[in-house]
């Protein structure tokens, strides 16, 4: 009968000091730490009858607890007799998955935690179940048609379009990284594919009767408060809506009438102040008796801890608005309005731009600064918010 080891403990394995030669200790189970010359510490297990030896990783990067965790799953394979060179067909077939590669892509790449989100939804209801499962190496260009061609008969071609730019920067994620050979996506004309991509318009009203008879619709609603208080501020900072629902009250400075955003929550990856006035803090001042977090307008109802966005357009539909504008339609009538006022006001026509954070990357890259044009800003919103005063008060 084998003789029974004692189970190495953290401290003992902490005091394990190097020799002349590497030599190992067991842990049990045929699991080892192994003790090199220059003082580096490994796990080693000895695999299936032939006592393969495993390298399971460093210590400490890889635990005691880890190490037997791993020990264990080893464990399971030798009971299931599958071979050592299986498993690693095995875990590098898992591994290089294009659902797997694809959570690697995304999460190092630049882009809100929303866009994140969205696009993961997306390949989830329309790539993933046709070959996210599959080793890159394995996915062939009929995969790939098969899904446009799915997505084409559902007409939802702008979503084609986005999926299969996905599709072709994670081949070229895993080519990069020769963990594929090729970029097969390349040998696909996608346009030949899908029909010609449809322009997005959000709809939006440009006359100034109608935005005034929106507003006096948006004072008489009676669903929640803090949705409400969000519509009325929406058109005064025509701002991107996912920036709005998640203002925080550390980001408004009331002293100098500011509103300072974080580069990760705009568009354009790029810290952004915007000016406020009395009308828009009034209405963000309201919303403190009811302070639960850090968000402004904050919902007890959503695990983000602040309203959705769809829940400031879900508000304009019930007020009889659906199909006639969104959140962002604010931004249409803004841009407008402004555009035509620039020699009134007194501002150019750059400051307007800005203010809409409609600047071209390549222009402004190299000497950004979130406090470019502010006194010029200043006067575009405290003109726009008397504007919009004016409108609301007829």
């Amino acid at each position: 009968m084998p003789k029974k080891v004692a189970p190495l403990t953290d401290t003992q394995i902490k005091n394990l000091k190097p020799k002349d030669k590497r030599y190992k200790k067991s842990d049990g189970n045929k699991l080892y730490i192994v003790i090199e010359p220059n003082g580096r510490k490994w796990w080693m297990y000895e695999y299936g009858k032939t006592r393969t030896n495993l390298s399971l990783g460093n210590y400490p990067d890889v635990s005691l607890k880890e190490a037997r965790e791993k020990r264990d799953a080893y464990k399971q394979y030798e009971k299931e007799n599958i071979s050592h060179n299986d498993i690693r067909y095995r875990k590098n077939h898992e591994e290089n998955s294009f659902e797997k590669l694809t959570l690697k892509y995304l999460q190092q790449k630049n882009i809100s935690d929303k866009h994140r989100k969205d696009t993961l939804n997306r390949l989830k209801n329309h790539v993933f179940p046709t070959f996210g499962h599959k080793n890159i190496n394995d996915i062939t260009k009929h995969d790939i048609l098969q899904v446009m061609d799915k997505m084409k008969e559902k007409q939802i071609i702008d979503t084609a379009y986005r999926m299969f730019g996905i599709i072709n920067d994670v081949f070229k994620y895993a080519s990069t990284y020769n963990i594929c050979e090729r970029n097969i996506a390349n040998d696909i004309d996608i346009k030949v594919i899908l029909p010609k991509k449809t322009s997005q318009n959000y709809p939006h009203i440009l006359d100034e009767k109608e935005i005034s008879k929106l507003l006096h619709t948006i004072e008489k609603y009676s669903g929640d408060f803090i949705v409400k208080q969000a519509l009325l501020l929406a058109p005064y900072l025509f701002s991107r809506i996912h920036p709005l629902v998640n203002m925080e009250w550390s980001e408004i400075d009331f002293k100098n009438k500011l509103w300072d955003i974080p580069a990760y929550k705009m568009k354009k990856k790029r810290d952004f102040l915007v000016p406020l006035t009395d009308s828009m803090i009034e209405i963000i001042e309201s919303l403190k008796p009811f302070q639960m977090n850090n968000y402004v307008f904050v919902s007890n109802r959503s695990e983000s801890g602040h309203i959705a966005a769809d829940s400031l357009n879900k508000a304009l539909h019930k007020m009889g608005y659906k199909d006639k504008i969104t959140i962002h339609g604010f931004r249409h009538f803004a841009a407008t309005i402004l555009s035509e006022n620039a020699h009134k006001i007194g501002v150019s026509s750059d400051a307007i731009k800005f203010e809409l954070s409609h600047y071209k990357k390549d222009t402004f890259t190299r000497v950004y600064n979130k406090a470019k044009y502010l006194e010029e800003r200043k006067k575009l919103m405290k003109w726009w918010s008397d504007y919009i005063d004016n409108l609301r008060n007829r």
